[in-house]
């Protein structure tokens, strides 16, 4: 279930500290997965969706991805080698996470409009610690998503139940609080809502 939702994936507050963090962490398992299941990367199979309403951010967070995706193709190169073992035409180390970086960001897809979501199945939260504003985002993306969508916010301090209740997402919201960087803490905190969806549990 997992790996058919990762195909599509959201980031809003993409462009932020933990937003930019959660969206490499994303962009990693979603390569990964691709080039495993498809021996290609880029293919066009998978999309992360990185939404915020600074445009520069995400011109940046751009930038900061590629540099990344090249330190984490060289720290896995083995795994790199084997998913490549088909491309006769890559089979230097260097050249293969090139490759791996630079194709990897043929899944990203940048924009300040939150309604680009619709399509995803996941969609991660990383805005402002304000619970009217994850509200209003959170009732806005029920109804532009699909029923099978589900929704992760990173919040520390707003009641993920109340939001879950009064955004009316019926058990489909959890709390994915990542400890900061995310991309270096492996310590996620996992807060589910008091009705949330057993399947979105055992995710």
């Amino acid at each position: 279930m997992l790996d058919e939702y990762l195909k599509n994936v959201t980031v809003i507050g993409a462009a932020g500290k933990m937003g930019s963090g959660i969206s490499l962490l994303l962009l990693q398992e979603m390569t990964r997965l691709e080039l495993e299941k498809t021996g290609a990367v880029g293919s066009g199979a998978y999309c992360l969706n990185l939404i915020d309403m600074n445009d520069k951010g995400l011109q940046g967070l751009v930038s900061y991805l590629q540099a990344q995706m090249v330190k984490y193709a060289e720290k896995n190169i083995m795994s790199l080698r084997q998913g490549y073992k088909d491309r006769k035409d890559l089979t230097d180390n260097g050249d293969m996470v090139s490759d791996f970086a630079a194709r990897s960001l043929l899944n990203v897809k940048c924009n300040t409009d939150f309604a680009r979501a619709n399509n995803s199945l996941m969609v991660f939260e990383a805005v402002i610690e304000d619970f009217k504003i994850k509200v209003d985002l959170f009732s806005k993306l029920k109804g532009i998503c699909s029923d099978k969508s589900f929704f992760f916010t990173n919040t520390s301090s707003v009641p993920v139940s109340l939001v879950d209740e009064t955004a009316g997402l019926d058990g489909r919201l959890v709390g994915f609080h990542f400890y900061n960087p995310p991309a270096v803490q492996k310590l996620v905190e996992i807060i589910c809502a008091r009705n949330g969806r057993p399947e979105l549990k055992d995710m």
